[in-house]
């Protein structure tokens, strides 16, 4: 069979059995016998990859049930491109959203693209951190392809295959959307991917699918740590433990991927007043300040200070020293 011969065959086997695993079965035993049916063809602005396709993702490929084919909106990176899937609640917190940004930012700068299921929350935040890094971002579907889930993120992904990225799904156009699907496309989400990153996962979170999938694909993944009594970081802290890497700022996934920052990196754009006071203060001093110092000199809340410094460290705009806080 050519390539168009089984794409038609595909499409007609998902017709008739509507699950993967049915798929499997008619797919994988019978691939003469079905009956090829030309009018089921894909959109134009779309493609169908088979896993012996020289563009399918080589890392997919190699993961335990890997899909029997992947329909693409956009375009994938290229095979020297280095995959990082960052993951996390729906239900996040603030300061989830701006780690997921910050990570996917600077993650994007120092040239990776960045894979998420373009869901509420953690996702979507990651998704907006790469584009803004003018990074390449992945979105991997539980619904297929004509049919965005949420809805409202509609306009998300048409910005994700306009910048140069991908919309992908394993489920053919005209699919119906399963409960079930978002945990089948998450091994796919993780298997796109060297690493894994856990932003936010409290107790029962869809991502910690994602990220024992990574694990069963013998990927590495990496968890933010948060406050010892913060449910948000249930799954994160029990990861941790049982040997699950610590990434506290961007660089530790960076010096781990044996990556880097480019040498002149964007300037940072303060995202409130208070960064705003805070840098400024940083950039006048001559050495590190401490907290207390910081607050003082911006007539600040200690306590806002500490949670505003705290989100530059992450972004990797400041550092903090044994002798307080500085510009990186």
């Amino acid at each position: 069979m050519n390539h168009q011969q089984k794409e038609a065959a595909f499409l007609a086997a998902w017709q008739q059995a509507k699950e993967y695993s049915a798929l499997k079965k008619i797919w994988g035993g019978n691939m003469e016998e079905i009956k090829l049916q030309n009018n089921l063809k894909l959109p134009e602005d779309q493609t169908l990859l088979f896993p012996e396709d020289q563009k399918f993702p080589e890392l997919l490929r190699q993961i335990p049930l890997p899909p029997l084919g992947i329909f693409v909106s956009g375009q994938l990176p290229s095979e020297d491109s280095v995959c990082v899937t960052i993951v996390g609640t729906r239900r996040a917190s603030t300061r989830g959203l701006r780690a997921a940004h910050d990570f996917a930012f600077a993650l994007g700068q120092a040239g990776c693209s960045i894979v998420s299921g373009l869901a509420f929350g953690i996702d979507a935040a990651a998704h907006k951190g790469a584009l803004d890094a003018r990074a390449k971002t992945i979105a991997v579907l539980a619904s297929n392809p004509q049919t965005i889930t949420p809805s409202s993120h509609s306009a998300l992904a048409k910005r994700i295959i306009a910048s140069g990225g991908a919309i992908i799904s394993e489920f053919p156009p005209g699919h119906s959307t399963q409960p079930h699907h978002f945990l089948q496309r998450n091994r796919i989400a993780s298997g796109l991917s060297r690493v894994t990153l856990l932003i936010e996962a409290p107790e029962g979170s869809g991502a910690t699918a994602t990220a024992r999938f990574a694990l069963d694909q013998n990927r590495d993944v990496f968890c933010l740590p948060g406050g010892y009594d913060d449910p948000l970081y249930f799954i994160n802290h029990q990861l941790l433990k049982q040997g699950a890497l610590l990434a506290t700022k961007p660089s530790d996934i960076l010096e781990f991927l044996d990556l880097e920052l480019p040498s002149q990196p964007a300037e940072y754009v303060p995202q409130n007043p208070q960064e705003d006071a805070i840098l400024a203060i940083l950039k006048n001093a001559s050495q590190p300040l401490s907290v207390d110092k910081i607050a003082e000199n911006g007539n600040l809340d200690v306590q806002s200070v500490i949670i505003t410094l705290t989100q530059l460290t992450l972004s990797d705009v400041i550092q903090e020293t044994p002798q307080g806080y500085r510009l990186r």
